[in-house]
């Protein structure tokens, strides 16, 4: 229960999950896109197709866990409820290192294996250096990431992958730091600090602006507190795929507590045994945009 109720917004920029089977690589092949179909002339042969190359990227399961060990005494002296406390904080504990590990392909910028360049590059047209603020300036900085995302190409055909910025429910994520400046410039009809507001081109594009943004990504794990990013909804673009190994998403908790075996039989010890399998990897870069601010 506690795996669960954990929020780090990792889901959200998750595009595809699988099912491993066993711990070898995995390829994960994304196919280009096809050019517009031609005319067929009165009488005259469909065109075939021609085959479509495809970018590959290469990943694999990781196994994670630990082994927590309980006394005797300690289960006989104290309250049962700090034991199952324990235990649930391992949830947490996994929930975190999970979401932390689909989080850091994108704070530690990874190389993406698709053109061996990091996913956020100049070559790539998604990394920007402007800080958000709560003014024109940050306003400006917003739309120029958000159009870099919509004139984004599409590999193979080199058509753009477009949209209008509220058609594509971009998302914005930020540090705690940074949360009430992205919730200002989401709620403000008019450009914020500006003499003469004008019209807020972004105004209410992340969400309700008298309610809950919900397309504004807070992230405790983000350690730099100037950095930000844009997302495409990942349904939309690719982004990230994750793998589970035999489809299990959630932890598995085991307990040794057979009296005649093991630790519970030589030293009067309960073990507790927490395992979590996946793998994950950024399958295209072309659904974020990331803001490396000097700090």
């Amino acid at each position: 229960m506690a795996y669960v109720e954990v929020e780090y917004s990792e889901g959200r920029i998750i595009s595809t999950r699988k099912r491993a089977n066993d711990y070898r690589t995995i390829e994960a092949m994304t196919p280009h896109y096809s050019a517009d179909i031609p005319t067929v002339a009165e009488g005259g042969d469909y065109t075939e197709l021609a085959a479509l190359s495809e970018e590959g990227v290469n990943y694999k399961v990781a196994k994670r866990g630990r082994i927590i060990t309980i006394t005797r005494e300690t289960i006989i002296n104290d309250d049962l409820a700090a034991v199952v406390r324990m235990i649930s904080n391992e949830g947490r504990a996994a929930r975190r290192t999970f979401a932390r590990t689909i989080w850091n392909l994108l704070i530690n910028n990874a190389t993406f294996d698709g053109d061996a360049v990091a996913v956020f590059h100049a070559s790539h047209n998604n990394l920007g250096s402007t800080a958000l603020t709560a003014d024109a300036t940050g306003v400006s900085a917003v739309v120029t990431g958000l159009n870099e995302l919509m004139n984004q190409t599409e590999p193979g055909s080199g058509e753009k992958l477009g949209g209008a910025w509220w058609t594509a429910r971009p998302m914005l994520a930020v540090p705690t730091a940074l949360q009430a400046i992205a919730k200002q410039l989401n709620q403000s009809g008019g450009i914020p600090g500006a003499a003469n507001q004008g019209d807020n081109p972004i105004y209410g594009l992340f969400g309700d602006p008298e309610g809950v943004p919900d397309r504004i990504l807070v992230n405790p794990l983000f350690t730099d507190v100037t950095d930000w990013y844009v997302f495409r909804q990942p349904s939309d673009v690719e982004l990230i795929e994750v793998a589970h190994l035999f489809g299990q998403e959630q932890p598995e908790v085991f307990v040794a507590d057979n009296q005649a075996v093991g630790q519970m039989f030589v030293a009067d010890k309960q073990q507790y045994k927490i395992r979590h399998e996946y793998g994950a990897e950024v399958v295209d870069y072309r659904g974020a945009r990331k803001a490396v601010v000097a700090g």
